[in-house]
């Protein structure tokens, strides 16, 4: 019985020190692989929705195009919805919002529909105003 006693006392803050770090250790684990699980399973947190206001509307148009244009509205609201955590953490400069003017040839009171681009993990769910007047002006050389 002293033999006991004696090995368990011997050592005994490294011993309360390594009771400590294995229980640690398995929760770590045991909350990833919950995580894990959640992901595999496809359980995942309800999305958030994030307007983003007043994006301005990028003109792409050929390189060899010197037209100008004048665009109305300049800037355009964007709700998107996705993962709570990717949807705060998400930076407005990558949603781009743009009107491809490659294919126009009279602008004049011309519609053009607005496009936009955002990350795979981020929905675009609606676009405000959905389309942009055009028109030209004289070419700044």
């Amino acid at each position: 019985m002293a033999a006991l006693r004696k090995s368990i006392s011997r050592n005994l803050s490294w011993k309360i020190l390594s009771l400590i770090l294995a229980t640690v250790i398995w929760f770590l684990i045991r909350l990833g692989l919950q995580e894990e699980v959640k992901r595999l399973l496809g359980v995942t947190n309800p999305p958030k929705t994030r307007l983003l206001s007043q994006l301005p509307i990028t003109l792409m148009t050929s390189a060899a195009d010197e037209r100008g244009f004048k665009v109305n509205p300049r800037t355009a609201d964007v709700l998107v919805s996705g993962d709570p955590m990717l949807v705060d953490g998400l930076d407005p400069a990558e949603v781009e919002v743009f009107v491809r003017l490659t294919d126009i040839q009279e602008t004049k009171g011309s519609h053009v529909k607005i496009l936009y681009h955002a990350p795979n993990s981020i929905n675009v769910l609606r676009v405000v105003p959905t389309a942009v007047e055009i028109e030209r002006v004289a070419a700044h050389r």
